[in-house]
């Protein structure tokens, strides 16, 4: 596999899509998360974006961030949300170096996604990440 076209990745030109893959991805709560991580860092470590999402998972309890918490969100990203957010030409993910590279964002679709963020933010949403990953293609809900 070549590591700069890893499999369902797209080249590094501007996303066009028609708005159907972005709101796909809007619509799983791991996925859209990082999209949010991404919105602000064109590039991040899997095992980090990892934390951030377990992070997310237990804000707002008295839970903190265990092992089984960070290695649950490791699994769903490389196994469901970054596999479908590279197929949908949203980011590049290579498996061999660990990397997530954001590809540039249309204007609208950067707006969208921070206006959704925003919302998240302000109505108190909680950002676990979705425990039904099943929507996600290639996912068989395990």
């Amino acid at each position: 596999m070549d590591p700069e076209r890893p499999s369902g990745s797209r080249s590094e030109q501007e996303w066009t899509d028609g708005p159907e893959a972005l709101f796909e991805a809007l619509g799983t709560d791991g996925c859209r998360r990082t999209l949010y991580v991404l919105l602000d860092r064109r590039e991040v470590e899997v095992e980090e974006l990892a934390d951030v999402l377990a992070g997310w998972r237990v804000a707002g309890t008295e839970d903190v961030v265990g092992p089984d918490e960070r290695r649950e969100a490791l699994l769903s990203l490389r196994h469901a949300h970054l596999p479908a957010l590279a197929e949908r030409g949203l980011l590049r993910y290579d498996r061999e170096t660990g990397t997530v590279r954001r590809l540039p964002f249309a204007d609208a679709a950067q707006s969208l996604l921070r206006r959704a963020a925003e919302y998240e933010a302000a109505h108190g949403v909680d950002p676990a990440i979705d425990e039904d990953d099943s929507r996600l293609p290639g996912n068989d809900g395990r």
